[in-house]
């Protein structure tokens, strides 16, 4: 099975999301489009807050970095895991799959390329998270990821 390493996924996001930025800055469609720009910004930033408060509820939990196939989590331990986990994957697969036919939406209907500033501002932003999940410690993501 083949996928998309994470560092080539973030710099994808990061270029593509800072043309379609680029090209929808200089439209002012939209009175509000720094709010909507900074909406558009809070899944990635949340998404990185919610990693790190797992990386540090793991380490306090375990009392260190847990090995391979640790067992034995406490209940709120396996929810905050969910959680993470859960909205890591909703937020992957809209950068993924649903952000590519926004872009192409709005860069071909006149009245809605305003929507291309913020959406450019989602793809730097979930860019700059997973680059930035990638730093946690090791021990960390494989324990994650396993």
């Amino acid at each position: 099975m083949s996928y998309i390493s994470p560092v080539f996924y973030s710099i994808g996001l990061l270029l593509f999301g800072s043309i379609a930025a680029v090209a929808g800055s200089g439209l002012d469609r939209f009175s509000n489009s720094r709010k909507l720009a900074g909406l558009a910004a809070i899944p990635g930033v949340g998404l990185l807050v919610m990693y790190y408060t797992l990386a540090v509820h793991v380490y306090l939990g375990f009392g260190g970095w847990p090995s391979y196939r640790t067992t034995g989590f406490s209940s709120p331990l396996e929810a905050h895991t969910s959680i993470v986990v859960w909205s890591a994957m909703g937020i992957l697969y809209a950068s993924g799959f649903l952000w590519i036919p926004g872009v192409i939406v709005s860069a071909s209907i006149r009245p809605w390329r305003g929507w291309l500033y913020p959406l450019g501002i989602f793809a730097i932003s979930v860019g700059v998270c997973v680059l930035l999940m990638l730093c946690a410690p090791r021990p960390f993501i494989e324990w994650l990821l396993d």
